[in-house]
């Protein structure tokens, strides 16, 4: 069996709603799956990301991300869908009558799970159900409203002259032609990066007004403007510009990028991953049972802003239930009080302000009974008040070289 290992199982949809009106269905719901850890050991740092879901031709949903934290067995995310299809293909109507009817249907769905120095991306056509659907595709389309026609015998009428205001246009019902309206039309960007690349965002700019102009668009991360640039474009035209955001591990796990114009904007979510470190975990490997030891993470990160500690320990002495406990120090010490002798394990997490994972470490070793079998209550401690064995082996050794 691997050491870890992820795969999605188990993919429905916990609510689901369609209504059509006209000619448009509008689609809500709670997609829901389980990410499975089928390996030995505990992934963390767990996240999942949905890039795209398509049904038909639609993508009703895309570029959702969910943190799962850390994966041990089996773990839920959901995704929230609402959408609006104005003109469905008729696959697209098919498979959404499907899910309607309480029958399985295939939607493509391309998605990622991941973890700290793990990933695997499913791309591919996969069933998804709904066990209580809401529907109402009855609506359709309102008859065409037919203008009413004059009455018999009125005399057509002439349409006003432009009144002399030299427009040159003696037509009230023409339109007129549209001030320049520069407008971001697309934009490119990676689905991820890793943390101290570099993000390029590529943005397709046009001027969908009827006259030349100039305009400013604005480049921002995480709500705050990095970059600008102007723009002039006659009508019709479009350019493309680019912009560059250098990322740190404090960007971790996601940064929100927008290319705005005084008429629209667009908004885009790059994952930042991490090659988390590998930290050190000093402390005593063989310490004596109902006595504090202190451990200490070396070596971590700078810009750590938290720690979350997993203990693992069990009871060798009565064949109990074993110690599984999750505790969070913003300090990079823990101290620990096993009540038991048996093995045991301590593994840690430093995170950044965001959560996301930039260190791990651990350590193991066997606690051991201070008491004698069967917990005998003389209290074999050590006299110099030594919290492990080889502490107290080093306190012996110490005197020997004092000549005490």
């Amino acid at each position: 069996m691997p050491a870890n290992a992820l795969k999605v199982e188990d993919r429905r949809f916990d609510k689901f709603s369609a209504e059509s009106s006209g000619s448009a269905i509008t689609v809500t719901g709670e997609y829901v799956l389980t990410v499975s850890n089928t390996g030995v050991l505990p992934v963390p740092g767990g996240r999942y990301s949905l890039a795209s879901m398509t049904v038909g031709d639609v993508v009703i949903a895309e570029k959702k991300d969910v943190s799962l934290g850390r994966i041990r067995t089996d773990v839920e995310a959901s995704v929230s869908i609402d959408v609006t299809i104005t003109s469905p293909s008729t696959d697209a109507e098919s498979k959404i009558q499907s899910l309607c009817n309480g029958n399985v249907s295939e939607f493509t769905i391309e998605e990622r799970v991941s973890g700290v120095l793990l990933a695997a991306v499913f791309n591919d056509e996969f069933e998804v159900s709904s066990s209580s659907p809401n529907c109402n595709l009855s609506g359709g389309q309102q008859p065409p409203i037919t203008p009413p026609e004059p009455p018999i015998g009125d005399p057509p009428q002439e349409p006003p002259d432009d009144g002399g205001d030299g427009s040159g246009n003696d037509d009230p019902f023409s339109t007129p032609d549209q001030p320049a309206q520069i407008e971001v039309s697309s934009v490119d960007v990676p689905n991820s990066v890793t943390a101290g690349d570099q993000i390029t965002v590529d943005a397709l700019i046009e001027n969908t007004g009827d006259q030349s102009g100039s305009d400013t668009i604005t480049f921002s991360v995480n709500g705050q403007e990095r970059d600008s640039t102007d723009v002039n474009l006659n009508a019709g035209e479009t350019t493309n510009i680019s912009f560059n955001y250098n990322t740190s591990q404090n960007d971790a796990p996601a940064v929100n990028v927008f290319v705005a114009s005084p008429f629209n904007s667009e908004e885009n979510t790059v994952d930042v991953e991490i090659n988390a470190v590998d930290m050190e975990i000093e402390g005593a490997t063989d310490p004596l049972e109902d006595l504090d030891n202190t451990y200490r993470v070396d070596d971590e990160p700078d810009n750590a802003s938290q720690y979350v500690w997993d203990i693992f320990n069990t009871d060798a002495e009565t064949g109990g239930a074993p110690r599984d406990e999750t505790r969070t120090t913003t300090d990079d010490e823990l101290t620990v009080t096993f009540d038991n002798p048996g093995e045991f394990e301590i593994e840690v997490e430093a995170q950044n302000n965001g959560g996301a994972v930039i260190g791990v470490g651990s350590i193991e070793g066997v606690v051991l009974d201070q008491f004698g079998t069967g917990d005998d209550p003389t209290d074999d401690t050590p006299q110099s008040g030594a919290r492990s064995m080889s502490e107290a082996v080093e306190d012996v050794q110490d005197n020997i070289d004092k000549g005490f």
